[in-house]
Parts: structure tokens; C-alpha cells; sequence
């Protein structure tokens, strides 16, 4: 079942009005959702007929689109983090400072991933669409970077001693001139 098909239809035409759309637009939209019905057929046996309240007609140019416009505003409820919204799937990419310790940083990550989460369950009850906890993932990418004050040399020292290292490994190359890291 596609996200399309689990769309709630009174969410919609509200996404709608919000984006202003032109009423002659939103009637046509409405009444193309209205009143949809299906069966089930098994060779020559066919089931009641069962009222439709939710998604799109199946291969509908016009139901990715339905979709797109009726998650519109989910993007705006994570203010500080970066989101992105391709189809039905949501990445939402939070950082913190490489100042601070690794341990504190997981700590803030957690506080913005549970306020991230919060939106997305109070969107998802709202609009009557579905996370599937099946397909979330969690994907921590992390660099530690030591503080240059901890090591008992200069800075120019420091520096002499990535660019020989540099040197070695890539047979000194121009871009690794001691110029470049100060």
C-alpha cells in the first residue's frame, strides 16, 4: 500500500485551502475523491461494495501530485534541523557543535531527534497518515576531533608534521604546501 492510498481526504482539501488554492480548482478535487467505491473480483465472485474515504484512484498522474501538496507543511514543523522530503520518505538531518564532547553532543542530538519525532507523531495523528516504524532509521555519522591544546607541540609543528605525513602518503604533491594549513 502506497502512501497515496492512505491519504485522508479532509487533510487534504485543509492542505489545500492553506496553499490557497483557486475554489473552482478545490471543488473539481473533491469531487473527484468523492464517492469512490471498490469491489474485490475473484473470477466469478464479487464482493459488496465498500465505500472509500481515503487515497487516491490506483495509477492517477494527479495522486503523486495530491500527495506532495498534502504533506507540503510537514517540512516547516522542524524548525533548526534540516529536512528533506522526496515522495513519502522524510530525512531529517540534525548536527551539533564539533566543539563539543562526543557525549554531550549525542545528548542534544537525542533532545532534537525526541522533539523531531514528537512533530512527526503529532503530523501523522493530525492528518490520519501512518509512520511506518518498519522502514525508520536511525544513521549517526560522527568525527572526533581532538583539541590541538592536548598535544605537547606548536602549531607549526603541528602543521609540518600532517604535511609530512601528507607527503608521504601522496607523494608530495603541490596542494599539500605548508601554506595551505595556516
Amino acid at each position: 500500500m502506497s502512501a497515496s492510498d492512505r491519504m485522508w481526504h479532509p487533510a487534504l482539501i485543509s492542505a489545500l485551502l492553506k496553499l490557497d488554492f483557486p475554489l473552482p480548482l478545490l471543488r473539481w478535487i473533491a469531487l473527484w475523491l468523492k464517492d469512490r467505491t471498490m469491489s474485490i473480483h475473484v473470477e466469478e465472485t464479487i464482493s459488496p461494495t465498500i465505500n472509500i474515504n481515503v487515497g487516491t484512484p490506483q495509477g492517477s498522474v494527479l495522486a503523486a501530485t495530491l500527495f506532495r501538496l498534502h504533506v507540503h507543511f510537514l517540512p516547516n514543523l522542524f524548525m533548526n534541523l534540516t529536512p528533506h522530503l522526496f515522495a513519502d520518505n522524510l530525512a531529517i538531518i540534525m548536527f551539533e557543535s564539533l566543539e563539543n564532547k562526543f557525549s554531550i553532543n549525542i545528548g542534544l542530538l537525542e533532545k532534537q531527534a525526541k522533539i523531531a519525532m514528537s512533530s512527526l507523531e503529532i503530523f501523522a495523528n493530525n492528518n490520519l497518515l501512518p509512520v511506518n516504524v518498519n522502514k525508520t532509521k536511525v544513521l549517526l555519522v560522527h568525527n572526533v576531533v581532538s583539541r590541538v591544546a592536548r598535544w605537547k607541540t606548536k602549531r607549526s609543528e603541528f602543521f609540518i608534521k600532517i604535511r609530512k605525513r601528507s607527503e608521504i602518503a601522496l607523494g608530495k604533491s603541490e596542494v599539500y604546501q605548508k601554506d595551505h594549513f595556516l
